[in-house]
């Protein structure tokens, strides 16, 4: 039985020749490449996850500054234009004030 097939020998069915060593090496060389390779894959998807998520926070960052610059802004077209209305409103006052 090889490592391969997921089973570890026992010593009584241990490999009796060189060569079935040699096959049981390969196997583990191969599956520690294996290993390291899935490692590697693993550690590149979580790190290009990473940045994803970073770029998805600078985006909304950025997003967010715009909104709260046209909010501003509107609140100054607002304030500006509720000012005009009561300037035109304490004319029209004083206006009929000075009619009476």
């Amino acid at each position: 039985m090889s490592l391969e097939s997921g089973t570890v020998p026992s010593p009584q069915t241990a490999p009796e020749s060189l060569d079935d060593l040699a096959r049981e090496a390969q196997g583990l060389v191969m599956l520690s490449e294996n290993i390291r390779t899935l490692k590697e894959q693993y550690v590149k998807r979580e790190t290009d996850h990473r940045q994803e998520l970073h770029d998805q926070v600078e985006r909304f960052a950025a997003e967010k500054e715009e909104l709260e610059r046209g909010f501003l802004l509107q609140l100054d077209d607002q304030k500006r234009e509720t000012q005009r209305q009561i300037e035109f409103l304490l004319e029209e006052n004083n206006d009929c004030k000075a009619q009476m």
